[in-house]
């Protein structure tokens, strides 16, 4: 589903922010698997990242909102085009939870935290 945010708007608030860079397969990448397959190519997904950041600073209050998210870096399907596709969603979940998931044991209330 795809939204247009009305002129003017400004998100401040804490972000995830989600991107699949697709490239346009070329003619000598493998033909199977015949869906998306990664592109371990230049850019890379975090330069992918910056330029996506760069490019929503219309409304973003500032890209320090963007508290997490994941880029993928592909090539198109057999046949498919390039596109980039940006997932934007308020993020309501517990950091606690997600630094979890990374394997840190934080004590987010004191600001600190280790790796397990």
């Amino acid at each position: 589903v795809s939204q247009r945010f009305p002129r003017g708007t400004q998100l401040d608030m804490p972000l995830r922010i989600d991107i699949a860079a697709i490239a346009a397969r070329p003619t000598k990448a493998p033909r199977e698997p015949s869906g998306l397959i990664w592109r371990p190519a230049k850019p890379d997904a975090d330069n992918v990242t910056k330029a996506v950041l760069d490019a929503l600073k219309t409304i973003l209050v500032n890209d320090s909102r963007v508290v997490c998210g994941e880029t993928l870096s592909l090539y198109a399907e057999v046949g498919g085009h390039a596109r980039v596709v940006i997932r934007i969603r308020p993020e309501t979940g517990s950091a606690a939870i997600a630094a979890a998931y990374l394997g840190i044991d934080a004590d987010i209330s004191q600001g600190y935290g280790a790796t397990t």
